[in-house]
């Protein structure tokens, strides 16, 4: 009989439920050593949540925000922000764990995707902010990540610590100038590892509301609103007035009004654009500026991207740490912004960002703005369809890449990240707007940036 009862004990002991970690032990797991701090691209801030939450065991999910979280949102969104954390039970045999082992992966995205290797410095002022390792702040938010179910504890409070690499849309030769003049300290960026992700991911040129509808208006799209977002009723913007815009020659008719799309309109000319340490930055200074790809030494065929500095009566430019800024600004009415609901304002953001439709203003989780067609070809089907990135018709994308460091970067942070990379190209893996496989994909850039997309 008692052998019967201790054999019961041990069946019930087995098929014990797994349960959510909580603050305390994610905390006590950042202790044990058993953490990962990635910093880097705001654009797959949704993705590398679903990568993350791909190697954890079932039911043991949770999630942390620095923001104070008011509705079911998920990892990506404006009202997450830029600095998050996830923690979960890792099963055995997964990235390395002999048993099933609490793992907290803290995610920061602020600045942009440069700061997988800025991160890394060994010098406070060059790295960045975390949720902070005890988690005492944090408290429950009552709400619940949309994509999981995961509960979200937000109020955290976020410290510069030492980053151990990151995700980021271009590799790290696209900063080489950067790079030249500010060095991250404690980093020799010629020891730094480039992995590729066997993932890529797609941008759009997006405009607020009120410019979609000029656009429409301008163009003959009889019969669609500001709240059409289907591919007929999207309006059209060219490669070469997208580069016209962002360049830094003044002297372009770009920079005096929007009379060169909008006939008669003297509306100015509102630029969100993201930071120079951005990858949607980066990815934009090469796809429509040849920079720094187009810098032969004989004939130098590059660009510059415009900036702050180059403002005018007709001409505003914004440098935007993070895509929940740029999209803020595109939409207009936030606090903090000169830009209004009316205005009419063009950036880039990437395109696992949905616009809100029909608009939503004057809250933390609003957006207005709209993704236009780039040379007649649309990113943006109303669902977040990526067909146009894999049927090889549209080619603003770039294929992500991990950076690493050989003493950096710790061992379990190393396996996590890798691992969660693996899982981005992983056919079974659950399909993630913007992102695609480069396995389905007809074009590649051959890990290489500067490269364009070839069959």
């Amino acid at each position: 009989m008692k052998m019967k009862l201790i054999a019961a004990a041990v069946s019930l002991i087995a098929a014990a439920p797994a349960f959510a970690l909580n603050p305390t032990l994610t905390a006590a797991a950042i202790t044990a050593g058993n953490v990962v701090r990635a910093s880097g691209a705001s654009a797959p801030t949704n993705i590398v949540f679903r990568g993350f939450q791909g190697l954890c065991k079932a039911g043991t999910l949770d999630t942390y925000s620095n923001k104070t979280v008011a509705a079911a949102i998920k990892p990506g969104s404006s009202a997450w922000g830029n600095f998050l954390a996830y923690s979960c039970t890792i099963p055995s045999g997964t990235a390395g764990f002999a048993a099933d082992t609490n793992v907290a992966f803290l995610h920061t995205v602020d600045g942009g995707s440069i700061n997988s290797l800025y991160g890394m410095s060994t010098d406070a002022s060059q790295q960045v902010r975390f949720i902070t390792d005890a988690l005492t702040s944090c408290v429950d938010s009552n709400m619940t990540e949309t994509d999981t179910s995961a509960k979200i504890y937000h109020k955290c409070a976020i410290a510069k610590k030492q980053s151990h690499g990151g995700f980021s849309d271009v590799e790290k030769q696209m900063w080489t100038t950067l790079f030249n003049t500010n060095p991250p300290i404690g980093v020799n960026v010629a020891d730094v590892t480039v992995t590729a992700v066997p993932a890529g991911q797609a941008f759009g040129v997006a405009v607020s509301k009120a410019l979609y509808e000029a656009l429409q208006l301008a163009q003959g799209l009889t019969g669609c609103t500001g709240d059409n977002v289907t591919e007929a009723c999207q309006p059209n913007i060219t490669k070469r007035d997208y580069a016209s815009i962002v360049n830094a020659s003044p002297f372009s008719v770009t920079k005096a009004d929007w009379s060169f799309l909008v006939p008669t309109s003297t509306q100015k000319v509102h630029l969100c654009r993201r930071a120079d340490t951005s990858g949607t930055q980066a990815s934009s200074n090469v796809y429509f500026l040849g920079n720094p790809c187009s810098s032969f030494e004989e004939q130098t065929g590059k660009r510059n991207p415009a900036t702050v500095a180059d403002s005018d009566v007709g001409f505003q430019v914004y440098d935007l740490a993070g895509t929940g800024d740029a999209k803020k600004c595109l939409s207009g009415d936030y606090v903090g912004y000169t830009t209004t609901a009316s205005d009419f304002s063009i950036g880039v953001v990437s395109a696992e960002n949905k616009p809100t439709v029909p608009a939503t203003l004057g809250g933390v989780d609003g957006d207005s703005w709209r993704f236009v067609k780039l040379d007649g070809v649309s990113i943006y089907d109303g669902v977040g369809s990526r067909a146009n990135v894999l049927n090889g018709k549209y080619d603003f994308a770039f294929e992500l890449v991990l950076h690493t460091h050989p003493t950096i970067t710790s061992t379990v942070a190393n396996n996590v990240m890798t691992e969660v990379a693996a899982y981005l190209g992983n056919a079974s893996a659950p399909a993630i707007d913007g992102l695609y496989r480069i396995a389905d994909a007809k074009g590649t850039r051959g890990g290489n940036s500067c490269q364009p997309f070839a069959y």
